[in-house]
């Protein structure tokens, strides 16, 4: 229950200076987008620190079996944390047949790289 209510809190905080941020940034003619990942690293665990990381939010440990799920599928995968993948972030090599399935079924025209 408390984890829930922490990440309530943080969308909450997210979604309080994301809206902050995103008109001013319209009314510097910036943009939206850039006004949503500045609100992110401002609040996120390396700056301000209202919104904690991922990993403990989530009770993720090293070893743990971990659902990665789009709206295409889901596929369970082993969670290693590591130096190398920054913190809130997943990597799934794309050349893996179950992985493929969470992502949509094209390819760029030029590289023939799924997109």
């Amino acid at each position: 229950m408390h984890g829930e209510v922490s990440l309530l809190r943080d969308g909450a905080i997210l979604f309080g200076f994301g809206l902050a941020f995103v008109l001013i940034f319209r009314r510097l003619g910036l943009g939206a987008t850039l006004g949503y990942l500045v609100a992110g690293a401002v609040v996120g665990p390396h700056v301000l620190g209202l919104v904690g990381d991922a990993e403990s939010k989530l009770g993720i440990a090293e070893k743990d079996e971990v659902e990665v799920i789009s709206r295409r599928g889901k596929v369970v995968a082993t969670a290693y944390v590591t130096s190398v993948v920054q913190r809130g972030q997943v990597f799934l090599p794309m050349h893996d047949r179950e992985v493929n399935r969470l992502t949509h079924a094209s390819f760029d025209p030029n590289s023939r790289q799924p997109s």
